[in-house]
């Protein structure tokens, strides 16, 4: 049932999070996981960061520390915290 699905999913999140707090924050092994699954890389994103400061280029990667990269004229912009908007293609 519900609860046999669930109960290998909780306990596999537990470790996860166990392993990460382990790590003091940064866990490399999640961050490559999160850069896996993710479908912001590749695409053209806007971020708008705290104090309305905007970004708007290609999502190129995210970093060991989870923080999105963007490239923005050349420039790699990483993006720590704001609103993450996926832009449709020109």
């Amino acid at each position: 049932g519900v609860q046999t699905c669930a109960l290998p999913i909780l306990q596999g999140l537990s470790a996860r999070l166990a392993h990460w707090r382990a790590a003091a924050g940064a866990d490399a092994d999640l961050a490559a996981d999160y850069r896996n699954a993710s479908t912001t890389i590749g695409t053209q994103v806007r971020a708008v960061r705290p104090g309305d400061s905007e970004i708007v280029g290609l999502a190129t990667g995210i970093d060991d520390a989870g923080r999105l990269l963007i490239d923005d004229a050349g420039t790699t912009v990483t993006v720590s915290a704001g609103d993450i908007t996926h832009l449709r293609p020109a």
